[in-house]
């Protein structure tokens, strides 16, 4: 019964990371770039499975704090992940954009300071003054954000 019931929410929850995909990606008119919504979703979902993995094992076998200990780190880095995908985003805007690092660190640079631009099918690299930025080639409205460095300007 209790297989039953994880695989009913196993299915469920895929579903609902389906759907989110679709929705994210059906938003093409946007004028930034940021990580979908998918991504925080499973990094959270991640960091309450490893609390709670971490918090069960404590509670009925407390023989080996080692485990509890390692799967506590991961529900942290997974919460930090999370934290990550949220922050990171690129504002354009007509002639410059803005760029904010999943920690928080924001750069402003105009659309002709960028010197190099490499996108590959994992990622995209830039080269803007003296700074390297990667981009999750994933990530939502990077296609329009490479057009408008490769124009020089955002067009709509």
């Amino acid at each position: 019964m209790l297989y039953a019931v994880i695989v009913i929410l196993t299915i469920v929850l895929v579903r609902l990371i389906i759907h989110l995909s679709q929705k994210d990606k059906e938003k093409d008119n946007r004028t930034t770039v940021v990580m979908s919504k998918v991504y925080v979703w499973i990094f959270i979902i991640g960091s309450i499975l490893f609390a709670l993995g971490a918090l069960a094992y404590q509670l009925f076998s407390g023989e080996d704090i080692i485990l509890t200990v390692v799967l506590a780190i991961a529900a942290i880095l997974s919460f930090l992940c999370s934290l990550c995908c949220s922050s990171f985003r690129i504002n354009m805007k007509d002639q410059e954009f803005t760029y904010r690092t999943s920690f928080g660190r924001t750069y402003t640079f105009s659309y002709t300071d960028v010197t190099e631009l490499t996108a590959t099918e994992n990622a995209v690299h830039m080269v803007a003054g003296k700074k390297n930025f990667w981009i999750d080639s994933k990530a939502l409205g990077v296609e329009k954000f490479i057009r408008a460095v490769e124009n020089k300007e955002l067009t709509m």
